[in-house]
């Protein structure tokens, strides 16, 4: 358990409250109750998690030309699943402090970092860990600086480093080096029909313990949106010092496409992506690794239910899901209930259940 992260949070709240107090900024609370739960057929224990995620936010007088505020929330919970043993943790989910304008920020601490048009196979998933399927769209964070610059042209442009970030997130198979930093950035750009970025992204990345090697990242994104859908792409190309049997190289690219379907009825939206990986070794060519295929179908007539029912197939390797999601979204609850079936590798396809329920206050 992470108790030296709990114990730090503890100290920080009576130091957080004292300080906006005596400096007469604005203090407010939020909160974010979630429960889990999923049972499969024939499993003879199922899936719960239970997470709260409090947190305080301090913001300073909007009358000046640069305002700040910050962040700190923890993050509480426990759970237990036939693939892990049962858990109950505490540690610090968000610490970040911003300074900003108009166009400009920045900001230092542990927070989310995350972009990309992709919504089912995302191949810029570089710093997140959100399920596609989870209405809660929760992730942890990572620890670093990030500055953002806006202009009037609608373009932006992203300066980040990292440190201390160990976390094995979606899409990468190797974990960083702690003691490396980590620097990045992007450029993105925006017109009337279409949104464009590039991104980069260094690293050391650990392949053995105790061995890592640099790791450089470029990273390439398009929107279009047309009148009645939008066209994306997302690719990456990942290049590694990394001899036999550890890749080397590796390309990945997601195709997508979202249509309106108002002339079955109003609200009917599809959502189909393609994702492709591959990877080659030092004394290899490229080879697939990864080939997987996404479709959603989601109705969204009233303000307060939403349907969608997702398939999912994986060649490489060879898995598939069908969903079924009903949502109920009020202003500050929503259930998901979903109804499914899944075939992992190799093994029969199973039935299950599954209830998300979440609270903000």
């Amino acid at each position: 358990m992470r108790k030296k992260g709990l114990i730090y949070l503890l100290l920080l709240v009576p130091l957080v409250f004292g300080a906006a107090q005596t400096w007469g900024q604005e203090l407010s609370y939020k909160g974010e109750l979630s429960g889990m739960f999923s049972t499969v057929e024939n499993q003879a224990q199922n899936d719960w998690l239970v997470r709260y995620l409090p947190e305080i936010i301090v913001k300073s007088e909007g009358d000046k030309t640069w305002t700040w505020d910050a962040s700190l929330a923890a993050y509480l919970y426990a759970y237990d699943s036939p693939a892990h043993e049962a858990a109950r943790n505490a540690e610090i989910f968000r610490a970040w402090l911003r300074i900003y304008d108009e166009t400009t920020e920045y900001r230092l601490g542990l927070q989310e970092l995350s972009f990309g048009p992709a919504q089912l196979l995302r191949s810029l998933q570089w710093f997140d860990s959100k399920n596609p399927l989870d209405p809660t769209s929760f992730t942890k964070g990572v620890k670093g600086a990030l500055a953002r610059v806006s202009t009037d042209d609608n373009s932006a442009y992203w300066l980040w480093g990292l440190y201390g970030n160990e976390d094995l997130y979606a899409l990468t198979l190797f974990v960083s080096d702690m003691k490396q930093p980590e620097f990045g950035g992007r450029a993105q750009f925006s017109e009337d029909m279409a949104e464009w970025g590039l991104s980069f992204h260094q690293r050391h990345a650990i392949l053995t313990p105790g061995t890592s090697v640099n790791e450089n990242r470029l990273g390439l994104d398009l929107k279009l949106d047309m009148e009645y859908n939008g066209l994306w792409l997302e690719s990456m190309m990942i290049n590694r010092d990394a001899g036999l049997p550890y890749s080397a190289r590796e390309r990945l690219a997601t195709l997508g496409i979202d249509y309106s379907l108002d002339f079955i009825a109003e609200g009917v939206t599809l959502v189909l992506e393609h994702h492709r990986a591959e990877s080659r070794t030092a004394a290899t060519n490229y080879e697939s690794s990864a080939i997987n295929n996404a479709l959603m179908v989601s109705v969204g007539q009233e303000l307060l239910d939403s349907y969608s029912i997702t398939f999912m197939n994986s060649k490489l390797p060879k898995t598939s899901l069908i969903r079924f999601d009903w949502k109920r979204t009020y202003d500050d609850f929503l259930w998901d209930l979903s109804l499914f079936q899944s075939k992992p590798v190799s093994t029969p396809a199973q039935f299950g259940l599954g209830l998300i329920v979440q609270y903000n206050h």
